[in-house]
Order: C-alpha cells, then sequence, then structure tokens
C-alpha cells in the first residue's frame, strides 16, 4: 500500500442491480426495477482521476431511465500493484444526463451523480459493490416534475490494468 500510486490505473466494470426512480411530482411518485451498466475509471499517477458511466433501468409499469456521466473519481485504497489481493474503495461526484421515458414522452433531465465503489481487487480481476445516486431537473419535454432522481445498489464485475508503470524501490 501507498499513497503514491506508480502507474496509470485503467479500469473497466459492468454493473448490475436495483434502481429506484422518483420524481417530485406524478403519481405514483416512485418505482423500482431492475438496473445494469458500466463505468470507466482512469487514474494517472494518483489517487484522482476520471470516471465515465453509463447506466439504465426501468421499472415494471415506467419509467425507463438511461444515464451517461463524466465526473472526478477519488480512489483513497487501493492495491499499489495489481499482484495480490486486496480491496480498493472509489467515491465519485460530477455530471450527469439522463434520458427518461415515463411512458411515451421521452425528456431530458440534467444534474449530477454521486457514488461509492467498494471492491476487492483478486489480482486484475475486480468484484464489488456500489451505490450511486442521480439527481436532476427535466430541461424538455413533456416533465411536469421539478426534480426527478434515480438511486441505484448492486454489484460490479471488471478488470482493472497498469500502464506506464514508474520505476520503484519495491519492484
Amino acid at each position: 500500500w501507498s499513497p503514491t500510486p506508480t502507474s496509470v490505473r485503467v479500469s473497466a466494470t459492468a454493473t448490475l442491480g436495483f434502481g429506484n426512480y422518483t420524481r417530485s411530482v406524478t403519481s405514483p411518485q416512485s418505482e423500482s426495477g431492475a438496473a445494469l451498466g458500466g463505468e470507466l475509471r482512469v487514474h494517472p499517477y494518483s489517487m484522482n482521476g476520471v470516471l465515465f458511466a453509463f447506466g439504465s433501468g426501468g421499472a415494471v409499469f415506467g419509467p425507463t431511465v438511461t444515464t451517461v456521466d463524466f465526473g472526478y473519481s477519488f480512489r483513497p485504497l487501493a492495491p499499489r500493484f495489481l499482484r495480490e489481493v486486496t480491496g480498493a474503495v472509489y467515491f465519485d461526484i460530477g455530471p450527469s444526463m439522463g434520458w427518461v421515458w415515463p411512458n411515451q414522452n421521452l425528456h431530458h433531465d440534467l444534474g449530477g451523480r454521486a457514488g461509492i465503489a467498494l471492491d476487492l481487487q483478486i489480482y486484475n480481476v475486480t468484484l464489488g459493490a456500489q451505490v450511486v445516486y442521480h439527481g436532476g431537473v427535466p430541461v424538455d419535454g413533456s416533465a411536469v416534475s421539478q426534480w426527478e432522481s434515480f438511486f441505484t445498489a448492486g454489484v460490479r464485475a471488471g478488470f482493472a490494468f497498469d500502464f506506464g508503470r514508474r520505476a520503484s524501490p519495491e519492484t
């Protein structure tokens, strides 16, 4: 473990879990269903990095929500090298764009994303859990709500790779 990473770490994960969709106005105000997505994180020689994410989910009777995110990713805990079994923690925050289909009326939301991921890093394999909150305001279409949100919790699996390793006394 080291506070100074020695490489550019790139990780890609797929996510699967539960989603809860809420609106400030309409009946019902909340629906639940399955959610799935994917994330790409890049941490260049630092605990600070970027996140690109995609998510989609839908309740049985609507709505269907799709989000695209770009944000800041903070990795306070991660193995220095991907050659052991260790834990990793990620916090992320950033802007989010959402496409919402409540019945037949598509509208878009602009807002933000905040999340946490807790992973077990088994060499290059990532297994873990995450919780993500998306919130935003409708910007067009027939939306009557002032605020809409998409909360997901689930499992994640993927791979991590190190590129451009710098020399260190431990290598």
